[in-house]
């Protein structure tokens, strides 16, 4: 209680104009003086936090604020917000292992990966999941980047043509939590309620992809399958590959 006293005051000192929610996180916890962990919502990217964040916190540490590690646009959860300027302790940070939920809608591929993309293909026949197969992407593995990731995303925005990269990644462990059926009517509903939480600054080709969703459900009326997993894994482990090499796209993603 006393840490937590101390660390409450010194956010006060230094950064006492943030408010507990805004538009684009939820909520936040403090960690050091010039640390916080912070929820970003659906919709957003982590840069879009860091403006809003800037405009709260004392000017003298303004041009030191930083955001550490990624978060997809359509992914939300907790994200590191830094302005110490200490390049070491945004290492340590970086280097931190991750927990996710994530949800995988099955038989449907964007070029994205998750729903935030055009569909480039459909699975008319319906899997039979078996959990058994979980264990194959427990450990190492490497698979390419999704195209609309950092590594590729100049040349993609570009129109250039581009050589995919690996990704190294480490899974620790993976959990099944659930899996269940839903209609047309439901996964519609819950596609486009997602959609419509986008407010992401440049060409997301949003009004493109809703008319692919549409076409897509005009031609589909069927039951879909979603997959729920909590994940264990190393920095940099993106959750839409797993998506994508399990046989879908990732529908949620949430970053413990």
């Amino acid at each position: 209680m006393l840490i937590w006293s101390k660390l409450q005051k010194l956010n006060h000192q230094q950064n006492n104009q943030i408010p507990e929610t805004g538009h684009t996180y939820k909520k936040y916890r403090i960690i050091t003086d010039t640390c916080i962990l912070i929820y970003k919502k659906i919709g957003f990217t982590p840069v879009q936090v860091l403006r809003e964040i800037k405009s709260f916190i004392n000017e003298e540490y303004r041009d030191k604020l930083t955001f550490v590690g990624r978060l997809d646009p359509m992914a939300e959860g907790y994200i590191h917000m830094l302005w110490s300027g200490d390049k070491e302790e945004k290492k340590t940070l970086t280097e931190l292992d991750k927990e996710y939920t994530i949800d995988i809608l099955f038989d449907i591929h964007t070029d994205t990966d998750d729903v935030l993309g055009l569909i480039e293909s459909v699975n008319e026949k319906e899997i039979v999941f078996d959990k058994d197969i979980l264990n194959k992407f427990v450990g190492p593995f490497e698979y390419n980047y999704p195209k609309y990731s950092s590594p590729h995303i100049k040349h993609v925005l570009k129109g250039n043509d581009f050589e995919y990269k690996k990704q190294d990644g480490y899974i620790y462990d993976i959990e099944f939590l659930d899996f269940k059926k839903y209609n047309e009517a439901d996964m519609k509903k819950i596609i486009f309620d997602k959609l419509a939480l986008c407010q992401m600054e440049g060409d997301f080709r949003l009004e493109d992809i809703k008319i692919s969703w549409k076409k897509f459900f005009k031609k589909n009326k069927k039951d879909f399958q979603v997959l729920t997993l909590k994940v264990k894994c190393r920095r940099g482990t993106y959750m839409r590959v797993l998506a994508r090499e399990l046989g879908g796209l990732a529908l949620g993603i949430v970053r413990g």
